[in-house]
This record gives structure tokens, C-alpha cells and sequence, in this order.
């Protein structure tokens, strides 16, 4: 399932090989597995609180990409238990003969077949489990398709739920007749003056985290989405060593002022040394973070400022869950019915309105 394996996103394809056994006919079927939607009907949501930089897999180091698709890591590890129970399961079926067998019990569905040798060997020789077993595979029970559905579904609704939350607390105020002009500080200023403390992991000296620390990949996107700031809940986690730590002098600096000006894109281009575009038209950046420029305000100010730049945060945080949730959601949906798990409800009649 996606989540078990950077990259994160993506299911990936694991091959069990067995040597040949001496004076024995070779096997005439190989076994299919599609796990991909094994943890995938779940309701998670950043909208919850969950990290979307610290690593949410218990005992594994924090940091990299923030995505919707990084909640469900710490989940799909979470079923590595289950899926190798219902991976052994269909072992024992597979070398008895049994031609499909049907999906395991388990936080999501696995299906399963064993595909003659010659099926595969045709003009395309296209081994991706899910085109030899997705058409041939079982529906899902009626009942566990409609509760995975509206599982996704409600969790859809509480991401929106709290973008609007979100939203609502964001007031963007003109200035005045011109810009304002601060006197600014640089990151490597404040860490002479003690105002900050930079601390770096390295692969056998971790960096415990505590609340209000802010966090800054070392390369991350234009938009900066990725620096964020350690909630009372993450407090004890580790980073990665690619993942720089800021840790403001409570006193003197609010984190969320720090976190909004460190990710602001025009701060950021400014001091970064080198830009990657991938071929999906992402940007990413390499900042020389002690060049970042902080304006020098009364920390009262500065909550002024924090307060919106995490509000900003959230908002954007539970649109990319609830595009994340919408996707599945719409898959799960549309499988259930074209598989005749799902009959069409109520809301669809002509006239009604949308949900």
C-alpha cells in the first residue's frame, strides 16, 4: 500500500522469488497481490492535527515531503501486521490451486489471484497486479464497501469543516497607502544574539523536538509549506538529518512569526542557492537559511503576525486533506458501484440538492 515506503505517494511492487526445485515441473501460476487499497479507507485527515512533517510512524526519524499521503504512512505501517497475516493467508490457497482467492480481513481490502504463466506472456507482458486482479477480484461486502465510503466521506466533510474554520479567521487588512518597512534581522543575527538556536540532526546524534520549535527542510518548495511549527503533541519526536531545527527564545520570538517569515516565497528566493523543477512542474528550493531576513517587531506584534501566518497553515493544510480525502472518496464510491456493492442513494434524485 502507499505509505509503507518513501516515495510515499505511490504503491510499490515487492517480488517474492523462490529458487527452482530440482527434478519438478516449474510452477504453472504466479500469484497476483493488490494491497494498494489496503489502508485506504480511512477517514485521516490533516484537518485532525496530525504532523505533516514529522515522520508519523512510531520510531521513525521526521522530515520530508508534507502531504496528505504522509498521514496515512504512520497507518499503513501501523497494518504491516494485518497484511502479512493476509499475505500468509493466501499462500497456502495459492499452492492448493485455488484459482482466486478472496479478499482478507483487515483495515482494507486485498485481493488476490493466481494467474496461469501463460496468461502473462502475452504481446504487453504487463505484470501489475491490479490489471490481472482488479477485474477478477470479488466485491467487496456491500455493508464494509458503504461504511469505507462513508468513512472517507465524513472525513472529507470534517477537512472542509475546518478549512472554513480556518477561513473565517482570516481578515486580510490594506497597510495602509504604502508597504510597511520594517528593520529586519537575519536568521545567523539572531542566533549570535541567542534569540534562536539552530540544531542540525545527523544519522547517529537525533534532535529531539519540543513545542514551538520550527522546523525548515533543507529543500523544500517555492511556497515553503513544509516549514512549520512542533505542537504540544509532537513534543519528544525526532527529525531527520535534512531537516534543520529552529528553536526560538520564547521571550523574544514568536514561532509562528519566525515560521510565516522563514516559508514567505519572496524571502525564500532570494537566499536560495540552487532551484529543481521535476517534470510535474514543482519547484523546489535550497535556502541558506541564516540569510532568511525576520523583522525586528515587539513580541506582541509578532503574535499579531503568528496568529494569521498559522491560521494560513491550517487553511491550507485541511484543503490539501480534503483534496486528498475527495479523490479517494470518489474512487471508493465509484468502484462500490460499478462493482454492485453500492445501488444508488437518495440524494440523487432530480431537483435535490448537492451534499
Amino acid at each position: 500500500p502507499p505509505g509503507i515506503h518513501p516515495p510515499r505517494h505511490l504503491g510499490l511492487h515487492l517480488w517474492i522469488l523462490r529458487r527452482p526445485v530440482p527434478d519438478t515441473d516449474p510452477p504453472r501460476e504466479i500469484l497476483l497481490v493488490d494491497a494498494t487499497e489496503f489502508s485506504d479507507d480511512t477517514g485521516l485527515s490533516d484537518a485532525t492535527g496530525s504532523s505533516d512533517v514529522l515522520d508519523p510512524a512510531p520510531g521513525t526519524p521526521a522530515g520530508e515531503s508534507p502531504s496528505p499521503a504522509r498521514q496515512r504512512a504512520g497507518k499503513a505501517l501501523e497494518d504491516l501486521g494485518a497484511l502479512r497475516d493476509g499475505l500468509l493467508a493466501l499462500s497456502p490457497a495459492h499452492r492448493e490451486g485455488r484459482k482466486e482467492p478472496g479478499p482478507t480481513g483487515g483495515p482494507g481490502t486485498l485481493s488476490a489471484r493466481a494467474v496461469p504463466v501463460t496468461e502473462l506472456l502475452d504481446d504487453t507482458v504487463d505484470l501489475t497486479p491490479v490489471r490481472r486482479v482488479g477485474a477478477s477480484a470479488p466485491a467487496r461486502p456491500p455493508r464494509d464497501q458503504a461504511a469505507a465510503t462513508q468513512n472517507l466521506l465524513d472525513g472529507l466533510d470534517q477537512a472542509l469543516t475546518s478549512a472554513r474554520s480556518a477561513t473565517a479567521l482570516l481578515t486580510p487588512c490594506p497597510a495602509g497607502g504604502s508597504p510597511r518597512r520594517w528593520r529586519t534581522a537575519t536568521v545567523a543575527d539572531l542566533l549570535r544574539g541567542r534569540a534562536l538556536t539552530l540544531l542540525r540532526a545527523s544519522p547517529g546524534d537525533p534532535v529531539t523536538v519540543e513545542p514551538g520549535d520550527v522546523l525548515v527542510p533543507e529543500v523544500l518548495r517555492e511556497d515553503g509549506s513544509a516549514v512549520r511549527v512542533v505542537g504540544q503533541e509532537e513534543a519528544g519526536e525526532s527529525v531527520a538529518s535534512r531537516t534543520l531545527v529552529l528553536r526560538p527564545d520564547p521571550q523574544r520570538l514568536d514561532p509562528w512569526f519566525v515560521a510565516g517569515f522563514c516559508s514567505a516565497e519572496p524571502n525564500l528566493r532570494v537566499v536560495s542557492s540552487s532551484l529543481r523543477t521535476t517534470s510535474a512542474g514543482a519547484t523546489f528550493l535550497r535556502p541558506d537559511l541564516r540569510r532568511l531576513k525576520i523583522p525586528l517587531m515587539s513580541l506582541p506584534e509578532q503574535r499579531e503576525y503568528g496568529r494569521q501566518f498559522e491560521h494560513l497553515r491550517a487553511m491550507t493544510r485541511a484543503l490539501a486533506s480534503a483534496v486528498d480525502l475527495a479523490g479517494r472518496a470518489t474512487r471508493s464510491f465509484q468502484a462500490g458501484l460499478a462493482s454492485g456493492a453500492l445501488a444508488p442513494g437518495r440524494g440523487d434524485t432530480p431537483g435535490s440538492s448537492p451534499r
